[in-house]
């Protein structure tokens, strides 16, 4: 069973489409969407006080994405402005669940949303 978060704090970064994520025609290529999940999953982790590197180094713990769902809607082009929507969904014990959507900022289109499961542990 999987304790649902009650927080339901809402992270926002910002992305702008550059031409290397982009095919010949001008659309984003489906795997940057990932990337931009990690930005702003990272983003959402500091908000919260918390720092993946010290978390690394510091602490030891290993971060792993062990399964990941993603919904494209709509095509994000090379200088579109996008936000990252990044919400905590559940945690429980060392198994992290994250929503995201990302949306184009000029005209609020849902260009994609999708879900990661990550795994966290502490090395010995």
């Amino acid at each position: 069973m999987i304790e649902v978060v009650a927080e339901k704090r809402v992270g926002k970064a910002g992305v702008r489409v550059r031409y290397a994520e982009t095919d010949q025609m001008g659309v984003v290529y489906h795997s940057n969407y990932l990337i931009w999940f990690e930005v702003g999953r990272v983003e959402l982790i500091r908000s919260m006080g918390l720092d993946y590197k010290r978390m690394e180094v510091e602490e030891g713990c290993g971060i792993a994405v062990v399964d990941v769902h993603v919904r494209y809607r709509a095509p994000a082009r090379y200088d579109d402005d996008l936000v990252v929507e990044t919400r905590l969904l559940a945690a429980r014990g060392a198994v992290i669940k994250f929503g995201y959507r990302v949306l184009r900022v000029e005209d609020g289109v849902l260009l994609c949303e999708g879900r990661l499961c990550m795994w966290w542990w502490v090395r010995i």
